[in-house]
């Protein structure tokens, strides 16, 4: 089966075209566009026409690029009667911008009139996604039997998931999950007004940051959880570890599962932030879509560190994107009667 997963998030707009296999994913294309839908919205409560435009846009070339992928396959086949069966079914799920925003609907009128019909989701099932995306791309036996959290930063939300995988073969159980209104976007909007963002702002954004986080992390506790490990996802986590080896070109492949440690996370949210977002342009490994809200988001994920009192952390390509995948090959193999 060949599906696609479209992730409207506050910040991106992602695709990923994969074959699921008896449960097995095979990535074929993913493709990121930094869109920005949250832009303003803490102010407006709406997101902008400029802000749908850009998501409408990147919308229809995420379309081509799937229609191009299915017709390359089909020319390429010696069995004529492949063409019929080369269609990628197209998934599409949105997250926190969209939940906030009063005229989401005008949107998701627009992205219809595509073809792509929408699905916001909710911050738990964002979270449970998210989860089962990220372990996707590990191998079993290296996290087998630890209490693992996965720290989801987007623009406008963070997930925390903790989970376990108790054996080779056993499917991961999710132990705690909770999606909170922080996030690069978010952060960045409320509190980090001036350019560059002066201490003040920094130290404020940081306590309201830790303010937010305290129910998740009291409630944990009175689980009894422990947390042995923690992986983090998207494009925080994935921006530290481009800046930190100078990718001048982004490598996916050389940045999942590499180790951020707290000290590294620290120097670079430093540098960041001493700079005007015009300095963070030149920053190799930043992506110019980035620079306005990379200091939030790298925020948020510190503040989570510090609070769980981890030194280092996982960083995953796999995500939510894998997540929407697998979930609806597994929804689609389970049979009605």
């Amino acid at each position: 089966m060949r599906l696609a997963a479209l992730d409207y998030g506050t910040v991106t707009s992602r695709l990923l075209v994969a074959e699921v296999d008896a449960g097995l994913l095979k990535p074929l294309l993913k493709k990121t566009t930094i869109t920005h839908m949250g832009e303003n919205l803490a102010d407006t409560n709406s997101i902008s026409e400029a802000a749908a435009t850009r998501v409408v846009e990147a919308s229809m070339g995420f379309l081509a690029d799937i229609a191009a992928l299915d017709l390359i396959d089909s020319l390429g086949s010696k069995d004529e009667s492949l063409d019929s069966k080369v269609k990628t079914s197209v998934v599409a799920v949105a997250t926190s911008a969209m939940r906030d925003a009063l005229n989401s609907n005008q949107l998701i009128d627009k992205l219809a009139i595509l073809g792509i019909n929408v699905e916001v989701i909710a911050g738990q099932r964002e979270a449970a996604l998210s989860f089962a995306g990220t372990l996707s791309g590990f191998a079993s036996e290296s996290i087998m039997g630890q209490s693992i959290l996965v720290v989801d930063v987007g623009g406008g939300s963070t997930e925390l998931i903790v989970g376990r995988i108790e054996t080779k073969d056993s499917v991961p159980q999710i132990l705690s999950a909770a999606s909170i209104d922080i996030g690069a976007r978010r952060v960045t909007d409320r509190w980090l007004k001036s350019d560059p963002s002066t201490n003040s702002e920094l130290a404020d954004a940081r306590q309201w940051v830790r303010h937010q986080l305290k129910d998740w992390y009291d409630d944990i506790n009175k689980q009894g959880l422990s947390i042995d490990h923690s992986i983090a996802v998207a494009g925080t986590p994935t921006t530290l570890v481009a800046i930190r080896e100078q990718m001048a070109e982004y490598d996916p492949e050389l940045v999942h599962g590499q180790t951020v440690t707290s000290q590294e996370l620290d120097r670079i949210f430093q540098l960041l932030a001493s700079m005007t977002i015009q300095e963070r342009y030149s920053v190799v490994g930043l992506e110019r879509g980035r620079a306005p809200v990379v200091i939030g988001g790298i925020l948020v994920l510190d503040e989570v560190m510090r609070l769980v009192g981890l030194s280092e952390t996982t960083v995953s390509e796999t995500d939510i994107l894998q997540g929407i995948i697998l979930d609806t090959w597994l929804r689609s193999t389970i049979p009605l009667f």
